[in-house]
């Protein structure tokens, strides 16, 4: 699985965002950092400003 970076740098909004997407659709980090990939594509978004849009509440990712 590729790491959750921006740019090479440790992006901790990704990390944060793939553990609530975790909880949020009861799957594993490895499915949830999925999901927000496939999300983040879908919408035209960067990863790290659809993971700030999982932190904030304005996307949800319940199953």
């Amino acid at each position: 699985m590729p790491d959750a970076t921006t740019n090479g740098h440790f992006n901790y909004r990704v990390h944060q965002a793939t553990g609530m997407i975790s909880v949020q659709s009861h799957c594993d980090i490895a499915e949830a950092f999925a999901q927000l990939k496939v999300r983040a594509a879908t919408i035209g978004e960067s990863l790290e400003a659809t993971a700030t849009g999982v932190i904030n509440g304005t996307i949800r990712f319940d199953a």
